[in-house]
C-alpha cells in the first residue's frame, strides 16, 4: 500500500474509533416475518400508511418459472392484512409504492423491461396500469407523488450501443403522461437510484456517473426544474468507489445522501473495507459534511431520514457487527452525523436492499429480505419496529372527550377542507402546535401560547396544503411532544 493510502487508512481509523461512548439502541418491540415461507418473496420498499400500518412492494418467485410483482399491507403492529400478485410477464417486479389521497396505493417498477405504473384500491384490487416502452429499461425504480397528486418516476434507459442514462418521466393522477427526459453523456454509464419532489416544485434525482462499468467516476446529484430542465448537477470523489442509493431534502433546505464509499478491491484487501456514507449538502448540492460508518468488514447504507429532532436514521446492511455475512443495521446520528447508536437485526441473514421510517411516536420501523432457507432460496420479508428513544413520560393531558379516546385528538382524519385538533388541559399550560410535512419540513404553525385549563378546539385548515400525509406535533415545557398523524384528501 502506498504512503498516501496508508496515511488516509489511519485518518479513517482515527474517525472511526474516536466517537465518544454510544448510546444503548432503543428495545426491538417487534419483529415479523412476512409471506410465504416457501418462495422468494423480497423488499424493494417499505412505506408508512394513514391507518398507522405498513404497505411493502418488491416481488415474488413463484413455484413456476417467472417473477410477480408483489405488495403487502399490515397493521400497526406488523401483521399482514392482505397481500397481492400481480403477474403480466415472466419479469414483474416491483421497486417503489406510495399511497394515494384516495387511500389506495401507486406503485412503479418494471415488467419485461418495460417501466410499469399500477394503481390499486385500499385493498390492493387493480383500478388502472400504464407502461411505457424503453429499450433495456431498468423501468420505475422510484415514484413519488408530486404536489398536484401526479407522478415522478426515475429509472435507467439503455440506448443501442447499451449506454444507459438517467430518465425521468412526469405523469398527471391518471397515469398520462406530461413529459419525459433522459439526461446522460455519450459512451457513458449514467444510473438513476432515486427522485424527490423538492419544497420549491423541483426535483433532486441521485444516481450513479461512470465512463465504463467498473469504472466509477462517482455518485451525483442532479436538481431539475418542473420542467426536467437541469439546474445544476454535482458528481462526488469521496475516496475511490462511491454510490449514492438515496437522498432527501432536510428541513434547511438542503440534503442528505446515503450510500456506500469504499474502494474498487479487486485483491480482497480487508484493509479496503466499504463504508456506509452521509452525505450532507446544502441547498445547491455544495458538500457541508460527510461521515463514514462501518468496522472491518463491508458495510452499505441504503436509505436515509431526518429525525423529528434533525438528526438521521439511516438503514443498511453489515458484515461487521452482525453473527451473518449480511445482516440488517439501522444507525441513528445527530444533526452532524456523529453515530449516537445502531442497532443490528442478527437472527436471520439479509438477502436484500433496507428501508427505515420514524413513526409518529418517536419509534423506528425497518424493512428488509432475509433468507430462511439456504437451501431452497427461500425469502421472507423482515420488518422491525423499534421504541422510541425518549425515556421522557407523556405529558399530564386528559382525553380530549371524543369517541377516539385519544389524549390529544384530530377529528375527523382523514380529513378534506379542514379538521379539529382537540385537546383538554387540566392546568394552565404553554402550547406550541406546529404543522410538518413528511420530510420533516414545518409548513405551519395552528396555536401557540398560554392557553387556559379545559378544552380547547384548535381548526386546522387544509385549503392550501396538498393531498398527503403530515404530522401535528403539541409540545409543552418539561414534557415530551405529542406527535399525531393526519392525512389530507382532496
Amino acid at each position: 500500500m502506498n504512503r498516501t493510502a496508508t496515511f488516509f487508512m489511519l485518518f479513517l481509523l482515527l474517525v472511526l474509533t474516536t466517537f465518544p461512548v454510544l448510546a444503548q439502541p432503543p428495545d426491538a418491540l417487534w419483529t415479523r416475518l412476512l409471506g410465504d415461507p416457501w418462495v422468494e418473496e423480497k423488499c424493494s420498499d417499505l412505506q408508512l400508511t394513514a391507518d398507522g400500518g405498513f404497505i411493502i412492494t418488491g416481488y415474488q418467485y413463484p413455484s413456476d418459472p417467472g417473477y410477480d410483482v408483489y405488495l403487502l399491507k399490515t397493521d400497526p403492529d406488523g401483521h399482514e392484512v392482505w397481500s397481492r400478485t400481480y403477474d403480466r410477464s415472466t419479469f414483474d417486479f416491483g421497486k417503489s409504492v406510495k399511497q394515494t389521497a384516495d387511500g389506495g396505493y401507486i406503485l412503479t417498477g418494471a415488467s419485461d423491461h418495460e417501466l410499469m405504473l399500477l394503481k390499486v384500491d385500499s385493498q390492493g384490487d387493480q383500478e388502472w396500469v400504464r407502461f411505457f416502452n424503453l429499450q433495456y429499461s431498468s423501468g420505475g425504480l422510484d415514484i413519488q407523488i408530486t404536489v398536484d397528486d401526479g407522478y415522478i418516476i426515475v429509472g435507467t434507459e439503455s440506448n443501442r450501443w447499451r449506454r444507459t442514462n438517467v430518465w425521468l418521466v412526469r405523469l398527471d393522477s391518471e397515469g398520462t403522461e406530461l413529459w419525459n427526459r433522459s439526461y446522460g453523456r455519450p459512451a457513458a454509464y449514467d444510473e438513476a437510484s432515486s427522485v424527490q419532489q423538492t419544497s420549491d416544485g423541483c426535483f433532486i434525482v441521485s444516481g450513479l456517473a461512470q465512463s465504463v462499468p467498473g469504472n466509477v467516476e462517482g455518485p451525483f446529484l442532479m436538481k431539475v426544474d418542473e420542467n426536467g430542465e437541469i439546474l445544476w448537477l454535482h458528481t462526488y470523489h469521496l475516496i475511490q468507489y462511491n454510490s449514492i442509493f438515496n437522498v432527501r431534502e432536510t428541513s434547511d433546505g438542503g440534503f442528505i445522501a446515503v450510500g456506500r464509499v469504499g474502494y474498487v478491491n479487486w485483491n480482497h484487501d480487508p484493509s479496503q473495507s466499504d463504508f456506509a456514507a452521509l452525505l450532507k449538502t446544502d441547498s445547491e448540492g455544495t458538500v457541508e459534511w460527510w461521515k463514514l460508518y462501518g468496522g472491518i468488514d463491508d458495510e452499505v447504507g441504503y436509505d436515509v431520514r431526518q429525525t423529528m429532532n434533525g438528526g438521521y436514521v439511516l438503514s443498511g446492511k453489515t458484515e461487521t457487527y452482525g453473527q451473518h455475512v449480511k445482516d440488517m443495521w439501522v444507525v441513528r446520528t445527530d444533526s452532524q452525523g456523529t453515530k449516537l447508536w445502531d442497532y443490528v437485526h442478527d437472527v436471520d441473514p439479509l438477502s436484500s436492499r433496507t428501508n427505515v421510517h420514524q413513526l409518529p411516536d418517536g419509534g423506528y420501523v425497518a424493512a428488509g429480505t432475509v433468507t430462511t432457507d439456504q437451501y431452497t432460496s427461500s425469502c421472507q420479508i423482515l420488518l422491525v419496529r423499534l421504541a422510541s428513544e425518549s425515556a421522557q413520560p407523556q405529558r399530564s393531558i386528559t382525553p380530549a372527550g371524543n369517541n377516539q379516546g385519544e389524549a390529544f385528538s384530530v377529528y375527523p382524519n382523514p380529513f378534506n377542507a379542514a379538521t379539529t385538533v382537540s385537546v383538554d388541559l387540566p392546568n394552565a399550560a404553554d402550547l406550541n402546535v406546529r404543522l410538518f410535512n413528511m420530510i420533516g419540513q414545518q409548513v405551519g404553525t395552528l396555536a401557540t401560547g398560554t392557553y387556559a385549563a379545559g378544552k380547547h378546539s384548535i381548526t386546522l385548515d387544509g385549503s392550501t396544503f396538498p393531498s398527503g400525509t403530515y404530522f401535528i406535533q403539541l409540545s409543552q415545557p418539561g414534557a415530551a411532544d405529542i406527535i399525531q398523524r393526519v392525512v389530507l384528501l382532496k
